[in-house]
């Protein structure tokens, strides 16, 4: 079956050396794009909105929204990730920031719940808790996170506040790991396409119910999703 697979040769199959010197993945908000997400935030503010009650019709950004959609289009159809930067923080409260992060997310998608306890938006960082302690995530500890994958499309992260220590995000292409054990290790394929089963900490520790695949092809299209805490830990 492996013999069979094809390489991906698509724009997310790519290195971190691919970057260097190169910029295409970072947007810069402009003044005008700051104006029109603090006028949007405000706005919904001011309407004693709860920020996870905001809509996307609620939300109106008429210019911004138009590099958002090229944002979706790269996040899904492109490399597959970007980088944005420039908003003032020290000038907006966090309820503003909150909500021209969630404004902003609207454009990208639907909204889902981070967690079992039907969270829609979650802070990052250390509560003092430990992984393998009970119903506890890896965003509510100081430990170090392997690289995974989140349950859902896209995932958006906002530092407000970097860490004292440590807090650093890398990336990495599940299409081009794909790639390199097609051509190096096809023999290690099989297993993940076969998938295991997770123990899911979080809520409660059940076991799933059926083998979760790693890497999965759909109609041409490869898909990964790794999360090794809840594979180990249920052997």
């Amino acid at each position: 079956m492996t013999d069979q697979l094809p390489l991906v040769s698509d724009a997310s199959a790519w290195k971190g050396a691919d970057f260097q010197g190169d910029e295409s993945w970072i947007y810069t908000l402009s003044a005008d794009d700051i104006e029109e997400l603090a006028v949007a935030a405000q706005r919904c503010l001011n309407a004693t909105r709860q920020v996870t009650d905001i809509r996307a019709e609620d939300f109106a950004l008429p210019k911004l929204s138009r590099s958002i959609r090229r944002w979706a289009e790269e996040i899904n159809n492109g490399r597959g990730f970007l980088l944005v930067r420039g908003l003032p923080k020290e000038r907006f409260t966090d309820d503003e920031v909150r909500a021209m992060f969630w404004g902003i997310g609207l454009y990208l998608g639907t909204p889902v719940s981070q967690n079992s306890y039907g969270e829609m938006f979650g802070d990052v960082y250390d509560e003092g808790v430990k992984m393998g302690t009970g119903r506890v995530r890896g965003y509510r500890t100081s430990q170090r996170l392997m690289f995974h994958t989140d349950r859902c499309d896209i995932v958006g992260l906002l530092c407000v506040r970097p860490a004292k220590t440590g807090g650093l995000s890398s990336i990495v292409s599940s299409t081009r790991v794909y790639n390199e054990i097609v051509t190096n290790h096809p023999e290690y394929l099989q297993p993940l396409i076969n998938g295991y089963i997770h123990l899911n900490v979080e809520e409660g520790g059940d076991l799933s119910t059926y083998r979760v695949p790693v890497f999965s092809i759909h109609n041409g299209v490869v898909s990964c999703r790794i999360l090794r805490n809840t594979i180990e830990n249920a052997r």
